[in-house]
């Protein structure tokens, strides 16, 4: 009888500890990481490694601190081949194919490809607005108006990754974020956080005259860099999350969630209000939304 080939694998160099690669294997300070590394040094999401059957590519997510692969920066996909040396922070990790030898990159694999899909892994999508903006900020000029806004920027931060959340970008007056995980814990956080971001504008001067608007949503996405730029995420599910935070206005909720983000998991205190189905631009099919009762306008 054959004994079983070993499975691609991070080494750690020190300790000598083993951790099964697969597709999809991500490394962070994050407690959802495949390798969680607890390290201020280490970003919540710094890097990922995607394989199959013709190799392996290591991709750094536009980590604050960066990672390096044989000695050099990575900057955008590099193979990793038998033996490959990673380093993130102080941590320093060999990786093994588990074939003895070296393998090629993977045959698709093109040099100025940036992007990392996640196309199996539903996330919780949160897209924040603060509603008549324009009036708010009239006669400001771009210095006064960056001003004005970088106060509700920080708030908005720190609710999201309080909550375990990635602050993908923030467009003028509008926040984006993403939770790679729809466990019924994650969702919570993220409802909770939702609230919090729809009352962010209190106690911030002239923006505390103004309300937010939040939509929350489940879906797929493609996450990564572009054209060598800052990690992002893209996709329909994005493009719906941003439509439903533009139904708030009209429903006289502050926070939406689409039937995506409700079903599947006990809200528990969590209370959502049933809202029925509307038309989004861009979508030809209406999407069930529910309104969250703590957040209803008065």
């Amino acid at each position: 009888m054959n004994p079983t080939p070993p499975k691609p694998a991070l080494v750690d160099v020190l300790s000598g500890r083993r951790y099964v690669v697969f597709d999809g294997f991500t490394i962070g300070r994050a407690p959802g990481a495949s390798l969680v590394i607890d390290s201020r040094r280490v970003s919540r999401q710094h890097a990922m490694i995607r394989g199959d059957a013709s190799g392996f590519l290591f991709y750094d997510l536009k980590s604050a601190n960066g990672s390096w692969v044989d000695g050099r920066r990575v900057d955008r996909p590099v193979p990793l081949l038998d033996g490959s040396e990673i380093r993130i922070g102080s941590y320093r990790y060999s990786f093994l194919t588990g074939t003895g030898g070296a393998r090629p990159a993977p045959e698709h694999f093109e040099a100025d490809a940036t992007m990392v899909l996640i196309d199996k892994t539903p996330m919780v999508f949160m897209v924040a607005d603060i509603h008549e903006f324009t009036s708010l900020s009239e006669g400001l000029d771009e210095a006064a108006v960056a001003h004005m806004l970088d106060p509700w920027y920080t708030r908005c931060r720190g609710l999201v990754e309080g909550a375990g959340g990635t602050v993908d970008k923030f467009i003028g007056d509008s926040v984006f974020a993403y939770w790679r995980s729809v466990d019924p814990e994650v969702r919570k956080a993220a409802a909770g956080c939702a609230a919090g971001v729809s009352r962010s504008l209190e106690g911030l001067g002239s923006l505390a005259e103004g309300r937010c608007g939040v939509a929350l949503h489940i879906g797929t996405a493609a996450v990564g860099a572009i054209g060598g730029g800052d990690q992002t995420a893209l996709g329909e599910a994005v493009n719906l999350t941003f439509r439903v935070e533009g139904l708030t206005r009209r429903l006289g909720y502050e926070v939406l969630a689409t039937a995506a983000f409700i079903d599947g998991w006990d809200v528990g205190e969590v209370r959502f209000e049933p809202l029925g189905p509307h038309a989004v631009k861009g979508f030809k099919k209406e999407v069930e939304v529910f309104g969250l009762a703590a957040a209803a306008s008065s």
